[in-house]
């Protein structure tokens, strides 16, 4: 079904977040749901990668459909189904996203709602998914028809660069399961450059972005992320021992690096940070807890500053029970975007990369 496609498609349907309290008794907050076009994106990348779009190609026509809850048509979904139509509806593929893609939103919500003081620390609370047709609200209120959630918003133009898995790395080029449709590989070198910092630095975190490219290995169709370069993280960061904040001022330095790098479909691809905040323990020595763990926070910038479905977060710090990488007692994890939601996924060290080409 590999077919150019064009047009996407408007969405009859508002979808919004509820919270309510454990009897179902009392609505506390109502807003609208904010992730349904990161659903589109998201399924249509997958696709992409999978081949079922032509590299290049225009977006399919999508539709955002609610998945009823008791089969019945509302007001309450149990998810939300998303569907690409090809050759005219001729042929369509589709996905459906449960309703606990959405919990990230509703734990936001019911921290503000905590600060608000209408819930109490660790008070329990239900959070549902409503879905409304446009013409329905235009019915029953009188006023000029709403749009609804619009997915006709393109996803970023994907370029993937061809590049032979064989001549990174041999695991993955003999791998005929391809479980996993997007693969990262960072090469040793760029390994060795993030630990050198972590190294090196004192106790608070220190962070950066990891720069590469979108390929596709020619002879399976196999596409995976290959980075390229880390680049440091400093103007206008702001760092604690336990935290590390971008600011508008430090993506304003990157975009300035990797525009000067002038390399062929390159672009922010993640981004990094250190977990060292128990450095001056006296017991760090001999301390067998690793630091290398997702944090709450973690997840809050990775949601908001790196949405596309191909960008991931790396996390460096003292190893415990994660994976060694042979620099001293540092290891790191690797967390990215899998179904919509963010996960911990593997990641694969390869020894040599060609640099790229300028362009």
């Amino acid at each position: 079904m590999s077919i150019p496609a064009a047009a996407t498609s408007q969405n009859k349907y508002t979808f919004t977040l509820e919270l309510a309290d454990l009897e179902l008794t009392k609505i506390l907050h109502r807003e609208p749901l904010q992730a349904v076009s990161r659903l589109v994106e998201h399924f249509i990348f997958e696709v992409r990668c999978r081949g079922l779009i032509d590299d290049g190609a225009e977006d399919p026509p999508s539709e955002v459909i609610p998945v009823w809850s008791g089969g019945s048509e509302g007001p309450f979904v149990n998810g939300i189904r998303v569907r690409l139509d090809f050759n005219g509806d001729k042929d369509a593929v589709v996905k459906d996203f449960g309703i606990t893609h959405f919990a990230s939103q509703a734990r936001t919500v019911a921290s503000n709602l905590i600060v608000r003081g209408v819930l109490k620390q660790d008070e329990r609370f239900h959070y549902l998914i409503s879905a409304l047709r446009s013409d329905v609200q235009t019915e029953t209120s009188g006023q000029e028809p709403k749009r609804g959630f619009h997915t006709s918003v393109r996803t970023p133009r994907i370029a993937f660069l061809p590049t032979p898995l064989a001549s990174l790395s041999s695991t993955l080029a003999t791998d005929e399961a391809q479980e996993k449709f997007l693969d990262v590989l960072i090469p040793r070198v760029v390994a060795d450059e993030i630990l050198g910092r972590v190294e090196q630095s004192n106790e608070d975190e220190l962070g950066g972005f990891l720069i590469g490219n979108l390929c596709r290995d020619p002879s399976s169709g196999r596409a995976f992320v290959l980075v390229n370069a880390q680049v440091e993280a400093r103007e206008g960061t702001e760092a604690t021992c336990t935290s590390f904040k971008f600011t508008d001022r430090t993506f304003l330095a990157a975009s300035h690096c990797l525009q000067s790098r002038r390399r062929k479909g390159e672009r922010i691809v993640g981004w990094y940070h250190s977990h060292v905040f128990c450095r001056k323990c006296e017991k760090r020595n001999t301390c067998d807890v690793g630091t290398v763990f997702w944090s709450q926070s973690d997840q809050t910038v990775h949601e908001s500053a790196f949405p596309h479905p191909y960008q991931f977060g790396l996390v460096v710090g003292y190893g415990g029970g994660a994976k060694n990488t042979g620099n001293g007692p540092y290891a790191f994890k690797l967390y990215g975007w899998r179904d919509c939601m963010i996960t911990e996924r593997p990641v694969t060290i390869v020894n040599g990369v060609d640099d790229g080409e300028a362009e």
